[in-house]
């Protein structure tokens, strides 16, 4: 456990200095690929219809300028910045679809630039054809890239034991409730919870058994929660609950639920297993994301100090209208 404490310390602080600005390098100075990452963070915010409609202006800019400047073959490569812009932001079927629009755009120019084009040969169609197979080339290859990549940023979001988020993910999610919180003077619920004695079961059973185990507790408590909750499995046999617009009421008795479906889950499969959990309700956020763990983690600690097998709440803040 004591691993575990120092692995949510390490990542509080990396997280609130990220928070900081990222990119920020020698001097204050923002590299190229940190203004990339800032500017796609940025447009991952947009809503679909304006990365679209974005993407069709950039279209409509390529082809004034290919018209204009008579740059011909060559100015294909600035029809597929807003290809690659819109299958990035929103996705696949728009990208083919920008494709298509970008290539008629080009086709239109080509044959009103090329007055002397000969539609008796192959060459016109190969022309278009061929514009119409590069754009939806790079469409494909992208939307596959993004999708492989989002792929992998859900992996590094989720416990691979449970199923459940892990650290990564409680600390995402409990940042923008924070901030929620904060806007909306809204309450909010912070839930510690250890599984008392679970290295008797690996020592007894095996570590297979042990992963049943946290595979129950984490899909046990999923099924008492509502759909805008989160459990996440943090490491070793701790889980974090988060109830977001949850007031000590609220927290009591949804915590009073869930440890009855953990104890007749434990009866049913036979493992001698309790729960201590520390139950901390937010009445004003914290001003970190370090403060809310040392607070509700110092409070489950205390649970399993004074003899484990139950469940202490606690109230942070003096907004009394929110509980």
């Amino acid at each position: 456990m004591g691993e575990v404490r120092r692995h949510l310390a390490v990542l509080a602080r990396v997280h609130n200095r990220d928070k900081a600005g990222p990119g920020v390098r020698r001097g204050g100075a923002l590299s190229g690929t940190n203004l990339l990452v800032i500017a796609s963070e940025y447009l991952n915010k947009q809503p679909r219809p304006l990365i679209m409609a974005l993407g069709a202006a950039l279209i409509l800019l390529a082809g004034c300028l290919d018209y204009f400047t008579e740059a011909n073959l060559a100015f294909k490569l600035f029809y597929l910045a807003p290809v690659a812009l819109v299958t990035w932001q929103a996705g696949r079927k728009a990208g083919m679809a920008t494709a298509v629009a970008a290539t008629l755009t080009w086709s239109l120019v080509y044959v009103s630039t090329q007055p002397a084009v000969q539609w008796a040969t192959i060459v016109p169609y190969w022309n278009i054809a061929s514009s119409l197979a590069i754009f939806l080339m790079v469409s494909l290859m992208l939307s596959g890239l993004r999708g492989a990549l989002d792929h992998e940023m859900e992996l590094a979001r989720t416990d691979p034991i449970t199923g459940a988020p892990n650290s990564r993910a409680f600390f995402e999610q409990v940042e923008q409730e924070l901030a929620r919180s904060l806007r909306y003077n809204r309450p909010f619920s912070v839930v510690y919870l250890d599984a008392d004695n679970f290295k008797g079961i690996n020592d007894k059973y095996g570590h297979s058994v042990g992963d049943d185990l946290l595979r129950t507790v984490a899909n046990t408590v999923r099924t008492h929660l509502r759909i805008t909750d989160l459990v996440a499995r943090i490491g070793g046999d701790e889980f974090t609950l988060l109830l977001p617009e949850t007031g000590r009421k609220e927290a009591d008795m949804v915590m009073s639920r869930i440890s009855e479906a953990l104890t007749a889950a434990m009866q049913q499969n036979e493992w001698p297993i309790t729960f201590s959990m520390g139950v901390v309700t937010y009445l004003a956020p914290p001003p970190t994301v370090d403060a809310l763990i040392k607070a509700a983690d110092d409070l489950m600690y205390s649970v399993k100090r004074s003899g484990k097998n139950s469940i202490k709440h606690a109230v942070y803040g003096d907004r009394a209208d929110a509980a």
